[in-house]
């Protein structure tokens, strides 16, 4: 659309210069207010999430650039800042950035991506399916983190003695996920059992018929009798009857 130069009022003009010269000043000043607002949003719900058994270090929150000749209107109040329940982090989140005062009320969507340095376990070597994890099979190692829905494991303690429920390539994180429980009974092998309640406890060994982490109740067949018992696993080779 052309403009007639000779029907423009002086209200007009004064109009089109205050758009097009004062607005993109103000829409750049509060660009820098929204994207400075998300970055340290985003900060507090790391700060907030933060686990108590190792700490996070370096953390980087990159908002995207909001474009200056966006036209929303100076917010009289402070800039509401929210996210969706389901947003996991490290990665990328989307911002809702809001004005809610009663003169002015707007909302944008702002995306950013958060990373932070942590010690994570990793496979010292390669870890094979169903493999009983050592204290030289993984090491605690500072990698940066990008990556949302990893259970990352934290300590050596959780994961030593356990079970690679799938093959973990030497050098890679160790999720969660894909940790079982070591059987400390296996079928077939001879069990302490031990018998006892508040006066009295029997020692005797028996056969066990069922393989059982530790907690997991096993059955087990007494050699003499023949009888078959419960019994709850407690260590390597042993069981408990309570009686």
């Amino acid at each position: 659309m052309k403009l007639n130069i000779k029907k423009l009022t002086p209200w007009r003009v004064l109009g089109l210069i205050t758009a097009f010269s004062c607005n993109p000043a103000q829409g750049a000043n509060l660009a820098v207010q929204i994207t400075d607002g998300v970055t340290d949003y985003l900060r507090g719900l790391v700060e907030e999430k933060q686990p108590t058994d190792t700490a996070i270090h370096a953390v980087n929150v990159q908002a995207q650039a909001i474009d200056h000749r966006l036209r929303l209107a100076p917010c009289p109040a402070e800039l509401d800042y929210s996210t969706n329940a389901n947003t996991q982090l490290p990665g990328r989140a989307l911002v809702k950035v809001s004005c809610k005062s009663p003169q002015t009320s707007w909302s944008i969507y702002v995306s950013a991506s958060v990373s932070w340095e942590q010690d994570i376990v990793v496979a010292a070597v390669g870890l094979r399916r169903g493999q009983d994890i050592g204290a030289g099979d993984v090491r605690l190692e500072r990698r940066l983190l990008t990556r949302p829905g990893v259970k990352y494991v934290h300590s050596l303690d959780q994961v030593i003695g356990k079970v690679a429920g799938r093959r973990v390539a030497a050098n890679k994180a160790v999720d969660w996920r894909l940790l079982e429980q070591a059987d400390l009974v296996r079928k077939g092998e001879t069990v302490q059992l031990l018998a006892r309640n508040a006066s009295i406890a029997v020692k005797i060994e028996g056969r066990a018929l069922t393989s059982g982490a530790k907690g997991e109740q096993i059955r087990v067949q007494n050699p003499l009798s023949n009888r078959i018992v419960d019994a709850l696993v407690t260590a390597r080779g042993r069981a408990e009857i309570p009686l």
